[in-house]
């Protein structure tokens, strides 16, 4: 079988909805055989063909399991640092709350154990990775898992401190929203 129909097969029969964001190491496990060089010629012709859309360096989504657009950019940075404690925060957070104004809907901003960085997604937006030292034990009480999203999420409160101690404009924070919030969650 030629291995473009034998990668696309594959990946019918495990892409869903849900699952539907792969890393090149993902895509390499379903061809063993192929040489790094020839599964990069290979992505490269499925991703013109229309078959795969790169969203990122080493992530591909597949477009035939129908995702949910605004999950790609969320599922992306979950593999992107997979391995590294990872969750939303800073603006994508106060924004969701509505404590911050004029976060755009293309961009995500989460604080990491990994390594920080702009990542471009192309037309679905882009990723803000910020470096953190902090752990999960600090995190304790703070954080809720999105299982639709598959990323640790901060409540406002940590994402406001977040927020502080990276030394963004804290101009735009609605601080009675803040303090509302603060007092329903005791």
């Amino acid at each position: 079988m030629q291995s473009s129909r034998q990668l696309l097969a594959i990946l019918d029969r495990l892409a869903s909805p849900e699952r539907a964001i792969f890393a090149v190491a993902d895509l390499r496990s379903a061809l063993p055989e192929q040489s790094r060089d020839q599964l990069k010629v290979l992505l490269s012709r499925l991703v013109k063909r229309g078959d795969l859309q790169r969203v990122c360096r080493g992530i591909y989504c597949y477009p035939r399991a129908r995702p949910d657009p605004l999950l790609v950019l969320p599922r992306t940075a979950a593999r992107l640092r997979a391995g590294h404690f990872l969750y939303l925060s800073l603006e994508s957070v106060l924004s969701e709350h509505g404590i911050i104004s004029q976060q755009p809907l293309d961009r995500l901003t989460l604080m990491t154990s990994g390594r920080g960085g702009l990542i471009d997604c192309g037309d679905w937006g882009c990723i803000e990775f910020t470096h953190s030292k902090r752990g999960p034990g600090d995190c304790q009480g703070e954080l809720s898992y999105d299982a639709t999203r598959q990323l640790w999420l901060a409540s406002p409160q940590l994402a406001w401190r977040d927020l502080r101690f990276v030394g963004r404009n804290v101009d735009l924070v609605d601080q009675q929203l803040l303090e509302e919030l603060s007092h329903a969650d005791l």
